[in-house]
């Protein structure tokens, strides 16, 4: 679940600016699970490594610690060359949807009210 408090503060609470941050974050992440996944099958754990500290980087600033705590483990074991688990991969397959469906409730929110 995400926490945009502080993400609003940093912006000065600027609706248009957010919302551009949000549809940015978007565009860049809605086809995440088909490459990670493709990343897994191919056991390409640098790109994991990558892309999950990318990830992780943007959730944490979104105030989201369930999926980050999850990428930042992620991010551990494949710096090291370590294989990650399908139960690791799975976590990360439910729950960035669910934070995805979040963050396009949250620019219809602020639509409405600009």
């Amino acid at each position: 679940m995400i926490n945009l408090s502080s993400f609003y503060q940093e912006l000065d609470n600027d609706k248009e600016s957010i919302i551009t941050i949000l549809e940015l974050f978007l565009s860049e992440y809605e086809d995440f699970i088909i490459y990670y996944t493709d990343y897994f099958s191919d056991e390409k754990w640098h790109d994991i490594y990558i892309s999950s500290h990318s990830l992780k980087g943007i959730l944490e600033s979104f105030g989201e610690k369930d999926l980050t705590s999850s990428l930042r483990a992620i991010e551990i074991k494949t710096s090291k060359n370590e294989n990650i688990t399908t139960d690791d991969l799975n976590h990360v397959i439910n729950k960035l949807p669910e934070i995805l469906i979040e963050i396009k409730v949250e620019i219809e929110k602020l639509r409405q009210n600009i």
